[in-house]
């Protein structure tokens, strides 16, 4: 296996459990189709929502990817998250309610900093939350900027509303996946909260369900590059077990 593939199957693994049908819309960035110009969100799933079924889908689908599509630059965040946003913002009226996660991987500096950061903060509003997973040792110094741990996103006179970005090095917890699992989730459940509180929205109590993920990766290092992106049904009255219990 890769590492990407590695990747996608350990963080597959740990947030497919908390996805209720294990269906995951699935979209690549950075990848050129025959003599195409370069595509920051392309469909990677099956038509017409682009899917993938459970971690062994996303596999697949990625293996297929690299086959079809070349790698291209530059790295582009903007699109797939404004993706996903238009996605969470199309489950705001959901009954019960629907809470979105994007999974990005990603091996590299990304070129549109500051677009990205203008994607975040329009996507602060939103049920959703961004999880950025660094694979392999390099640099990732913008992507800890993301991750609004110590201060929200700012641009201009614009500030998030909320932090909804976790930044996790994989290679640090590689082989243990119980600290994986715990770095991967160790904000979801708060964002979560945060977002139910601000928008009045009953908290419930537990249930053997919980909030979804998402995932995106680069494909200029790779060859292809992808983006899963599932809700979860948090039903009225009740409330995922392993959010309760964070």
């Amino acid at each position: 296996m890769t590492e990407y593939e590695r990747a996608i199957t350990g963080i597959g693994h740990v947030l497919e459990f908390y996805d209720k049908d294990k269906v995951f819309p699935m979209f690549g960035f950075g990848g050129q189709h025959q003599r195409n110009p370069t595509n920051h969100c392309f469909p990677m799933g099956t038509p017409p929502d682009s899917t993938c079924v459970g971690v062994a889908g996303l596999l697949q689908a990625y293996r297929k990817a690299l086959s079809t599509w070349k790698l291209s630059g530059p790295t582009l965040f903007a699109p797939v998250i404004r993706k996903a946003s238009q996605l969470a913002s199309a489950t705001i009226a959901s009954k019960p309610p629907k809470y979105t996660a994007l999974l990005i991987l990603t091996d590299g500096a990304i070129m549109d900093m500051e677009d990205t950061i203008e994607a975040i903060i329009a996507a602060s509003v939103l049920p959703l939350s961004i999880i950025i997973v660094g694979i392999g040792s390099d640099e990732f110094g913008d992507m800890n900027k993301l991750d609004g741990d110590n201060s929200r996103l700012s641009s201009g006179n614009r500030m998030a509303v909320r932090d909804i970005v976790q930044f996790v090095e994989f290679y640090k917890y590689h082989g243990d996946g119980i600290r994986l699992a715990q770095e991967v989730l160790r904000e979801l459940p708060a964002q979560l909260l945060e977002y139910m509180k601000t928008n009045h929205i009953q908290c419930p109590p537990p249930l053997n369900a919980a909030p979804t993920m998402a995932m995106a990766i680069p494909m200029e290092s790779t060859g292809c590059s992808g983006a899963a992106i599932a809700r979860q049904d948090v039903p009225e009255g009740a409330m995922p077990a392993s959010i309760a219990a964070n």
